[in-house]
């Protein structure tokens, strides 16, 4: 399964740290998947049987040969996980979901300000059941429902009364785009060196891609990939920049095999738009084992600069002794 990693999905990245931590005494699990029609019907369920997580990577990407799910051309990071199970099963349902007109919710008031956030809805259009008003928290953008009795009260602390754009529907919002935005998904990589002879740290926000590897490769392409257990291995991707003086003075180290090179750690950050950590990779104890200096030309990839041309990148491999992976704060 891949996706987009969001900040609604820290609580799968959870147990993903967990199942890592556990290797000797974690359980198998079962897994559903619905397939769902454009009107809100449920037609079929996969059903999964005694399901182990074998491996888990987070990487950007940018090959144009695959639509990316964001419907947006350009780079996006992704999540992959790949379960092994002991069996499957499919049911054919073809059911009515709370989004089809057969509905047991009948009413978007019916649906809480949350959900009706994370379909899509925005602040100011969230619909409350009655006896209630739409308010917007102050310097939040976020709308919650308030008891009338208690809305003058909400008025005095500077709240403020939500002015509908346009009304919705279950229909209308069935049709909404479901695709999160980057303050929700996802954006970038935040990279910290630590210890060996980078001292106090230092940190990066100019590396453009990170993934996991264990020398999976096709046509040459190091694929992204981790199978639990394995030697934490894992790529760093990026255009050279001044910033990075401090790396390159280790690579120099590496490349010249002097007695100066020292081991260090390695913590991955991927974070949102608004500085939200999703999920944190620390690589314990690393060394560099392979650096190269390219031109890109390659037409099947998006270029990391953002433009139609080639571009020089520059990428890193390194090979640590320890993995620990940690879900981040969902804010």
């Amino acid at each position: 399964m891949s996706g987009l990693p969001t900040k609604n999905q820290v609580g799968g990245f959870a147990e993903i740290e967990r199942w890592m931590a556990e290797q000797d005494s974690r359980q198998p699990f079962d897994v559903h998947v619905g397939v769902i029609s454009g009107d809100g019907t449920l037609l079929q369920i996969l059903e999964y049987v005694d399901c182990d997580v074998e491996n888990y990577v987070t990487n950007l990407f940018h090959n144009i040969v695959f639509l990316p799910y964001s419907f947006e051309f350009g780079n996006e990071i992704r999540n992959h996980v790949l379960l092994n199970c002991v069996g499957f099963d499919i049911d054919f349902e073809n059911k009515p979901t709370a989004f089809s007109p057969e509905s047991i919710i009948h009413e978007v008031s019916e649906l809480t300000p949350l959900v009706q956030i994370k379909l899509g809805v925005l602040p100011n259009d969230i619909q409350c059941k009655d006896g209630q008003t739409s308010m917007l928290r102050p310097t939040q953008d976020s709308s919650v429902c308030i008891n009338d009795s208690n809305v003058l009260k909400m008025l005095d602390r500077n709240w403020i009364k939500a002015i509908p754009h346009e009304a919705q529907t279950l229909e209308t919002i069935s049709q909404l785009d479901f695709v999160p935005t980057f303050t929700e998904r996802a954006k970038s990589f935040n990279i910290k060196f630590f210890d060996g002879n980078f001292k106090d740290g230092i940190e990066y926000t100019t590396f453009s891609n990170f993934y996991p590897f264990n020398e999976q490769h096709i046509i040459g392409i190091e694929i992204p990939n981790y199978e639990f257990g394995s030697k934490p291995e894992f790529i760093l991707e990026s255009l050279p920049s001044k910033d990075k003086q401090a790396f390159y003075d280790e690579v120099k180290k590496w490349k010249d095999e002097t007695s100066l090179l020292k081991e260090f750690d390695v913590i991955v950050d991927v974070i949102t738009d608004d500085k939200t950590i999703l999920q944190t990779w620390e690589y314990l104890t690393c060394k560099i084992v392979g650096y190269e200096l390219m031109l890109d030309e390659n037409l099947m990839l998006v270029k990391y600069h953002d433009q139609w041309q080639p571009e020089i990148v520059e990428k890193s491999k390194f090979s640590c002794s320890g993995l620990d992976f940690k879900a981040g704060i969902n804010e």
